[in-house]
């Protein structure tokens, strides 16, 4: 039971994108490593899944920064994947509440797709920024067809 609840403490602090402040959370040891991680964040009012979290494996590299590899993120929109969200590695800032990624990062929507080669995404403001080898791929919609 211990493992499985030192699994879940480690995911919510890889990342805390739906919720605000974590007080008297545990720290983790650094090196410490949690394998095939998967985080659901639910809507607080309606109990909706919002997100999903999953990862290959985190690695607590600092007490502030924690290494994902093979990272993937669900958003949902009315009980359905809207888009998704890839990169094979990437680093969770704590504090800052802030991912980066110097590795190939990927976005999937319905209606566009994009890749960078690093990426800064705040987690406080759902804000990212994309980089080096930026590609925008737009689906046109048939209500756009003349």
């Amino acid at each position: 039971m211990k493992r499985f609840e030192a699994q879940l403490l480690a995911c919510a602090l890889v990342l805390l994108a739906a919720s605000g402040p974590v007080y008297g959370q545990a720290e983790f040891v650094v090196g410490s490593i949690i394998k095939n991680f998967e985080l659901p964040q639910t809507d607080k009012n309606t109990g909706q899944l919002k997100m999903k979290i999953m990862g290959k494996e985190a690695i607590v590299m600092s007490p502030n920064r924690i290494q994902l590899k093979k990272l993937e993120i669900d958003l949902y929109k009315q009980g359905a994947i809207e888009t998704r969200i890839f990169s094979a590695q990437c680093d969770y800032w704590h504090k800052e509440k802030r991912l980066t990624s110097s590795d190939t990062v990927t976005v999937k929507h319905p209606r566009l797709e994009v890749t960078a080669d690093t990426m800064s995404w705040d987690l406080n403001s759902s804000v990212g920024t994309f980089k080096e080898n930026v590609r925008v791929v737009i689906q046109r919609g048939e209500e756009l067809v003349p």
